[in-house]
């Protein structure tokens, strides 16, 4: 895929929506960290964060692709965690034989399987309870972190085993909100080797995006 394409279901909206000005803002988050929490934020309305929003997001988009490929052919196997509603997971699924997207939010999972259901695989799971039948060779994470209250240990313990050893980790977040490295320093330097970092803005806010490599 050399460039993004826009081939994805479009969802009307009625004028009186509630939710139409507040989509992509800051002031429009879920109430908790909770699966229940994020669950309820998603049934509020559909793509709550704008990510179809190619404008805002594409050049993003753009950016995991191209560090993914510089550092790695195509992967056999490709886990995006945290996928919401199956977006990017869409626009990364031609760089892997094999592309699965979790999501706490059976709702969010359900719009993923209907919208992008015929090139990619869907599972309602999050970072502490899922458990693939085998390693992936590539783990995104994009603007997950935030939501974890033990980050630390289930990047090191739960995110390892989902890499094969040599497997590329991707993580990406919003620079203010994840510290001034970016969540770099949870990461066991004997587990993961970071190959590259990247800070880019991103419609409203500045990102942070970091490579690393299983060891």
């Amino acid at each position: 895929m050399g460039q993004l394409t826009t081939n994805v279901i479009v969802v009307k909206t009625h004028m009186s929506d509630p939710y139409d000005d507040l989509r992509g803002s800051r002031n429009f988050q879920p109430s908790g960290n909770d699966a229940e929490s994020m669950e309820e934020f998603f049934s509020r309305c559909e793509d709550p964060w704008r990510l179809k929003d190619l404008a805002r997001h594409g050049p993003r988009i753009e950016i995991f692709r191209a560090m993914l490929q510089q550092h790695g052919p195509k992967f056999r196997r490709l886990l995006d965690i945290g996928c919401a509603e199956g977006f990017i997971t869409y626009h990364l699924h031609d760089l892997s034989e094999f592309t699965l997207g979790i999501d706490v939010s059976p709702t969010a999972i359900q719009r993923a399987i209907r919208d992008y259901g015929r090139t990619c695989s869907f599972e309602v799971g999050g970072i502490s309870d899922f458990r693939p039948d085998e390693p992936f060779d590539a783990v995104v994470i994009t603007g997950v972190l935030y939501y974890l209250s033990d980050q630390r240990q289930l990047i090191n313990e739960n995110v390892s085993l989902y890499l094969a050893s040599g497997g590329l980790l991707l993580i990406s977040h919003i620079k203010e909100s994840s510290g001034h490295t970016g969540f770099v320093e949870l990461f066991d330097p004997e587990r993961f080797q970071l190959i590259t970092s990247k800070e880019f803005p991103c419609d409203e806010y500045d990102q942070s995006l970091h490579l690393f490599r299983k060891r």
